[in-house]
């Protein structure tokens, strides 16, 4: 699976918009969407990276995959 798979996963699990995690993360609209849209991948040593990971981690949960 890919990164812009499972970033659009975890988008629709939370039930938030991409616009709406760029602004709780920090991230720019625009990098966000790129990542969204699979033409680009933050580095895992990068400040994205860890701006996703701690808006993914910081926002609750809303529905249960099946």
């Amino acid at each position: 699976m890919s990164f812009c798979s499972h970033f659009n996963e975890y988008l629709s699990l939370l039930e938030i918009t991409y616009p709406q995690f760029a602004r709780y993360s920090g991230l720019s609209v625009s990098a966000v969407r790129r990542y969204k849209n699979g033409e680009s991948e933050p580095a895992p040593d990068s400040e994205q990276f860890n701006k996703l990971t701690n808006a993914f981690f910081g926002l609750p949960v809303k529905k249960v995959s099946s």
